[in-house]
């Protein structure tokens, strides 16, 4: 196993450990490499974006065959520039049999030619991706399928997903908005699987902000922690059983991560479900006599019930129905022509809050 920071790398296995820093074993290892490594049939490849004194476009380094710590495994022929455009490299990663390499305004793909001198890969000029990367710390590989925070010369922050070669704008319009001239200093990125969804977690803490995106759904949602604010997780990882680690982004703490566990570490996890306004597709005032709740019967689930009909400017004094009733419902709603609900669960049982809200009403008069 290879790992690096960008300026020392080191190799690490069972028997020998951690090795001393590549560098010094062999002064063809290069120093200022950008975030990422690839391993492509055998070699493993670094990707060098200061190469002596001056700032190349990206220069991809090679090392022998199974072999990264010992001298002579970094030969200093054994490179190749992607140079397709003249921008920087941010990042290195592969996909299926190649090795991706993640620039500021471009994307290039390179394959394993087998060259005999030199760097054994060559660059496929018919797949150059015209979108960068805009933060390193951004990038995931998850089953395969690359996630990043794009940006090109024209177009301002995006999400794109590469899968098989083929790059595609998964942030939507309002993702874009939010993305658009957002301090990029600090990026955190992480993936975790839960229930069959996998998703892509993105926070951009100079923001206050952490996104996910659910590959299987297509969705963006804000998730957030117990106070409102970005979730403060760095990083993510399986153990041997296949349970998933998070890595805290100050204190280092690693916290299991599974839908069986109903607090944050002791602390309740809040729920709050808003919708949009609703007006039954009539500007008529609407007399709200009864709310039915649909959801799991479980004992001692209390779900507090708020509405607002001035657009989200004020909310109701809370009502509270408890779900474990047989019928659980709330009557006596109210008269509104335009209304937005919230409901809040402020508990740790293990129940789905809401499959559906059925409203039994009246239509007025304008």
């Amino acid at each position: 196993m290879v790992i690096q920071n960008g300026a020392q790398g080191y190799s690490y296995d069972d028997t020998a450990l951690l090795s001393a820093n590549l560098h010094s074993i062999n002064a063809s290892y290069p120093a200022n490499n950008v975030k990422g490594l690839a391993y492509l049939d055998g070699a493993m490849y670094v990707m060098q974006h200061i190469f002596g004194t001056a700032v190349t476009p990206a220069v991809i380094w090679g090392s022998a065959l199974n072999s990264v710590d010992q001298v002579g495994d970094w030969d200093p022929l054994d490179y190749l520039t992607a140079q397709i455009e003249p921008d920087p490299g941010v990042a290195l990663d592969k996909q299926l049999i190649y090795v991706i390499a993640l620039k500021q305004w471009t994307t290039e793909v390179f394959f394993d030619a087998g060259n005999a001198t030199g760097s054994p890969l060559q660059a496929m000029m018919n797949a150059k991706i015209s979108y960068g990367c805009a933060s390193a710390n951004s990038v995931q590989n998850i089953n395969d399928i690359l996630i990043w925070i794009s940006t090109n010369r024209s177009a301002s922050n995006q999400i794109v997903m590469l899968e098989r070669l083929h790059a595609t704008v998964i942030s939507t319009a309002e993702i874009d908005r939010l993305l658009n001239q957002i301090d990029l200093t600090v990026v955190y990125s992480w993936q975790i699987k839960c229930n069959g969804h996998s998703f892509y977690v993105l926070t951009i803490k100079n923001a206050n902000l952490t996104l996910a995106y659910d590959m299987m759904q297509n969705r963006w949602q804000q998730w957030t922690d117990t106070n409102g604010n970005y979730v403060p997780i760095v990083s993510s990882t399986l153990d041997a059983s296949g349970n998933h680690i998070l890595q805290h982004e100050t204190n280092g703490t690693l916290y299991y991560a599974s839908p069986n566990y109903l607090d944050d570490n002791g602390v309740v996890i809040p729920v709050t479900i808003i919708t949009p306004r609703w007006d039954a597709g009539t500007q008529r005032n609407k007399t709200l006599g009864m709310m039915t709740f649909v959801a799991d019967q479980v004992p001692g689930s209390l779900l507090s019930v708020q509405v607002s009909d001035d657009d989200y400017q004020t909310w109701s004094q809370p009502r509270v129905v408890n779900l474990g009733n047989k019928m659980a419902n709330l009557i006596h709603c109210g008269t509104f022509r335009r209304r937005a609900f919230k409901f809040t669960r402020n508990n740790n049982l293990s129940a789905r809050i809401l499959s559906g809200v059925e409203l039994q009403f009246d239509v007025g008069t304008l």
